[in-house]
């Protein structure tokens, strides 16, 4: 019993968080860019929904290619845009890239549709 209260609390906020969070539905990506210091933005085709305060890129999210996520976040939005297909893309609720500029990637995924 305890094992199903944990996974429900768990399950909860997850998507509690991802109700928080802005993000994309079913975009496309218009250019991913990656700078010298290994930050990387991805320009979406749609604006984000409910974007961070402060920020000034309202259809970016950044990731940070010197880390395993970054490097897994590059790889999917450049087989997305190879393949003409479209994304779901959720942010953090921070800028860990690009101070007040852009959010940062939380999570993503290529539509098989």
């Amino acid at each position: 019993m305890k094992k199903i209260v944990g996974l429900m609390f768990i399950l909860i906020m997850f998507c509690c968080s991802n109700l928080l969070a802005g993000g994309v539905y079913s975009a496309k990506i218009v250019h991913v860019r990656v700078d010298k210091s290994g930050f990387g933005i991805v320009k979406f085709d749609k604006k984000i929904t409910e974007p961070l305060e402060g920020v000034t890129h309202f259809e970016h999210l950044s990731f940070n290619t010197n880390e395993a996520g970054g490097r897994a976040i590059m790889s999917l939005v450049l087989a997305a845009q190879a393949s003409g297909k479209k994304v779901h893309a959720f942010g953090t609720k921070s800028t860990n890239e690009y101070k007040t500029l852009v959010e940062s990637w939380n999570w993503g995924c290529v539509l098989t549709e």
